[in-house]
């Protein structure tokens, strides 16, 4: 079980005290997937990154001082567009991506799948981390910085060609951003 915040954030304090409402509306209940900051609203958008990073940052340190796995629930062009790779890579990721397919932890493929037992349609859903596993054991998820990802991938750690794109998506990574600085070093 996890869960997440639709945030209506207006400054970074906000944020903070979306943070510690959401505790509060929590309780004492244990998670095996991250509380997520889930951030949709235009208007934060349209504030820009910096704006959206402070965001992020604000209400996942409030849930991380209190023993809490956060991480942020995104559809993928905003995520690309208003979240830093520094803040994107810090926290989990939960990606809206109603495509073929996703490079993040935790992705929402479909808003129109069926569940039995619930009547109309449902979000569905595939998780890449066993966050569980990760959580119940207290062993964070290690995000490697891209830079240091493209080095691996040069002295051969993630193997080759759709061998490789598939081992750094199912860790969670961006394919795409790695493989540009695997190049970058190459030329």
């Amino acid at each position: 079980m996890g869960t997440y915040w639709y945030s209506y954030a207006v400054s970074p304090a906000d944020a903070a005290n979306e943070a510690r409402a959401c505790l509060t509306v929590l309780g004492n209940c244990h998670f095996d997937y991250p509380i997520y900051f889930d951030l949709e609203e235009k208007w934060q958008f349209a504030n820009g990154r910096n704006f959206c990073d402070s965001l992020v940052k604000n209400f996942c340190s409030v849930l991380e001082q209190n023993g809490c796995y956060a991480g942020l629930y995104i559809s993928r062009s905003p995520l690309q567009n208003y979240i830093s790779s520094s803040v994107a890579q810090r926290y989990a990721i939960w990606v809206a991506e109603y495509g073929p397919r996703c490079n993040y932890g935790l992705w929402q493929h479909s808003s129109n799948g069926s569940v039995p037992g619930i009547s109309g349609n449902c979000d569905l859903d595939y998780a890449y981390i066993d966050y569980a596993a990760v959580i119940n054991k207290k062993h964070p998820v290690t995000r490697k910085d891209p830079d240091e990802l493209a080095v691996e991938v040069l002295n051969g750690k993630w193997g080759n060609g759709a061998d490789r794109q598939k081992r750094l998506i199912a860790a969670g990574y961006d394919y795409a951003v790695v493989q540009e600085k695997v190049n970058r070093l190459l030329n």
